[in-house]
């Protein structure tokens, strides 16, 4: 968690985009960031019996737990934003 946490925070201030964010908003990302680092984390954890195989299981398993960290982040920003998730302004 606090890895994804500490590089979201990284990108966002390399980036010079911290500025445009309200700090309801910033809470908001670094929760779901951190939330999903965790899911991520359970299941790359879930997953290792995979990874110990090799070859190809190794592979699924590790793109599995990247997509299930992205997944969970869409997730919860959507859920979180609700109608906003698709405002433009």
């Amino acid at each position: 968690m606090g890895l994804s946490i500490g590089l979201t925070i990284f990108r966002a201030l390399a980036l010079g985009s911290l500025r445009t964010f309200k700090l309801r908003e910033l809470m908001l990302l670094l929760g779901a960031v951190g939330i999903a680092g965790g899911v991520g984390g359970v299941c790359y954890y879930a997953t290792d019996v995979l990874r110990v195989r090799g070859g190809w299981r190794r592979t699924v398993a590790n793109v599995g737990s990247i997509l299930v960290f992205g997944a969970v982040v869409v997730a919860i920003l959507l859920i979180a934003l609700g109608g906003r998730a698709w405002d433009t302004n």
